[in-house]
Formats: C-alpha cells, sequence, structure tokens
C-alpha cells in the first residue's frame, strides 16, 4: 500500500518508519524539517523511503498535493506537538488539514476513499452516517 506518514521525526513516527516499510509498505513521509530526519534515521532505512516532502501538517492543500503526486491510497497521522500554556495546541489543526485532505482527494478520484489513521483531533472528524461531525464541548 501507498502511505503518507505525517510525523515521521516524532517519537511514534519514527517507530512507525521501520514497521511500514517491514511490512512492504511504499512510504512517503510528510515532514516539517528534512535534516533532522536524516538525523534520525539511518542511511539504509532513509534509502528505503520512497519519498520525502517537506511541508507544513497543517497545510490541507501540500497534503492533498503530496497525496496526488504520489498516489497515496492511506494516510497516517501521528504530527503534532507537546506544548507548554503560552504555546499554540496544533492536533486539531493538523487533524482537520489531513481530514480534509483526504476528503478533497477521495472526491476528485470520484469517490475513492482514502484510508486515514489518525492519533488526535476526533472533535474535528466527520462520522458515517450521523450526517455531520462530532464536535466536543
Amino acid at each position: 500500500m501507498r502511505v503518507l506518514l505525517l510525523g515521521g521525526t516524532g517519537n511514534l513516527g519514527l517507530r512507525c518508519i521501520p514497521a511500514l516499510i517491514a511490512h512492504s509498505h511504499v512510504l512517503t513521509v510528510y515532514i516539517r524539517n528534512i535534516p533532522k530526519l536524516h538525523s534520525l534515521v539511518s542511511p539504509a532505512l532513509i534509502s528505503q523511503i520512497h519519498a520525502i516532502v517537506q511541508g507544513d501538517a497543517t497545510d490541507a492543500a501540500g497534503i492533498a498535493q503530496a497525496i496526488v503526486e504520489h498516489d497515496i491510497e492511506a494516510i497516517i497521522d501521528v504530527a503534532g506537538n507537546q506544548v507548554l500554556p503560552w504555546k499554540e495546541y496544533l492536533l486539531p489543526k493538523i487533524a482537520t488539514a489531513v481530514c480534509t485532505a483526504a476528503t478533497e482527494v477521495g472526491r476528485a478520484r470520484g469517490g475513492k476513499p482514502l484510508r486515514v489513521w489518525v492519533t488526535s483531533g476526533l472533535g474535528c472528524m466527520e462520522y458515517p452516517g450521523t450526517g455531520g461531525r462530532f464536535v466536543q464541548d
């Protein structure tokens, strides 16, 4: 399966890379900082990654472009941040961008859905059969 991984330089993402490769997935990693990935992952493992795309995980258009350019079938979003009280919490924005990109590309592909695994941001996701979005109060 052709997989787009967001958050490949984080704690969980660094564990996803070798697991996805070991299971013979064609892996595209979407990250902010390409040199950071090279500093954290062995050259042997880097060589098995199909593509590395630099981008912002809150940018739905950039994510959609990566999906289209690499013919992505599934997305794993483990991107996010742990912030101190004075910084912005990005998990809902990231989940919204991923869901928006996946929905738009799926529609453009004639309704062919993408598989999406998101580790956070449930408050912005649509649930089939509910007629809307789940919203936490």
